[in-house]
């Protein structure tokens, strides 16, 4: 029987990169399509110290605060038992799949860690597919559209619950297996090396040579009609729909902080 597991996050935003993961749970399940139905086979859930604050908006949703995670892991202490218990040969399934993918995939990165190669099932993609008349395709319409026994919303191990019973749903709409798949818009972890794809102009050069030669760098930063100095270590580039971004340590602050490169001027890396 095929392996599938049924996962779901929680961050702190939603710009991969920028924000970062509070929670991850994933629930392990096989699936016999000659009748049998599914079997529960493994639980993981992990609530995880972003070590950035939880912004309020964030907490309404998911109801996490930044005392529950105070003693919690980093993700990079989190991320291999995850991936040990995914293993290699499982489909994963997510609803709207790319904003899970994409911050796991985020965290791996910054962890210095390989992107799994498992293939990823989009249950979104599956009931716009199936469904085209439902209201919208949010997983608490789905679970009420079905009228699935409901817990709680916005939570990693609840939310993992309900996509195993909207892929049995799904799997008899589609009729088997092979059609399901079709429906399911497949993708990697690895798509998220897009993220990566930050193509900077002549002036900002320096940034490039600041993080290949691992120098500082240092340029004027404008926010809020402001302008200030900035003293920084450079980590990597990335982007989110909008903007660009240039991710690294402060060194005034000695935090990690994400400028947005449109805001960034005279940029000059030290021959240190």
């Amino acid at each position: 029987m095929q392996t599938f597991i049924a996962f779901d996050i929680e961050s702190t935003g939603l710009v991969p990169f920028y924000d970062r993961l509070i929670e991850i749970a994933a629930i392990r399940f096989q699936f016999d399509p000659h009748g049998k139905g599914f079997k529960e086979t493994g639980v993981f859930q992990q609530l995880i110290n972003p070590r950035m604050p939880i912004p309020e908006g964030a907490s309404k949703v998911h109801r996490i605060y930044d005392t529950d995670v105070l003693d919690k892991p980093e993700a990079k202490e989190v991320l291999p038992d995850f991936l040990q218990f995914i293993g290699k040969d499982s489909i994963l399934i997510a609803h709207n799949a790319q904003f899970d993918t994409e911050f796991i995939a985020a965290e791996l990165f910054m962890a210095g860690m390989d992107w799994p190669e498992n293939p990823i099932w989009d249950t979104l993609s599956m009931s716009r597919a199936l469904i085209p008349n439902i209201m919208n395709h949010k997983l608490e319409t789905l679970v009420h559209h079905f009228a699935l026994p409901v817990r709680d919303f916005h939570r990693a191990e609840d939310d993992s619950r309900y996509l195993i019973a909207l892929f049995e749903k799904f799997f008899s709409l589609a009729g088997g297996m092979e059609s399901l798949q079709k429906h399911a818009a497949v993708t990697y972890a690895r798509s998220a090396r897009a993220l990566l794809d930050v193509r900077l102009n002549l002036s900002q050069a320096p940034i490039n040579q600041a993080i290949r030669a691992k120098k500082n760098l240092s340029f004027d930063y404008e926010e809020s009609g402001q302008k200030r100095s900035i003293k920084f270590r450079p980590g990597f580039l990335f982007k989110s729909d909008k903007f660009s971004w240039l991710s690294g340590t402060d060194l005034d602050q000695m935090t990690i902080k994400c400028y947005r490169l449109d805001r960034i001027s005279r940029p000059q890396c030290e021959n240190v």
